[in-house]
């Protein structure tokens, strides 16, 4: 029908949006859906981050922990 999708979420709702709308851009395979993630937990490998830049748009305070708590990141900071 046309129809474009905005998916809006903060924190875990952020991340929640984020994979909704992978769900919808690359499962259903619905070309017109644009993502507002703000302060979203990284639920995304970097490969897959990198291939939603062109929907999905990510908002993070200057310090806000909760986008920088990946597995990854809490490896170095064990070191």
């Amino acid at each position: 029908l046309g129809y474009s999708y905005i998916v809006v979420g903060h924190s875990l709702g952020a991340g929640t949006a984020a994979l909704t709308a992978v769900i919808i851009k690359e499962e259903l395979n619905i070309p017109k859906v644009k993502c507002y993630a703000i302060g979203c937990p990284p639920v995304l490998d970097k490969k897959a981050a990198l291939g939603t830049t062109d929907y999905i748009c990510s908002v993070v305070h200057s310090r806000d922990i909760i986008p920088r708590v990946s597995l990854s990141n809490m490896r170095i900071m064990n070191k």
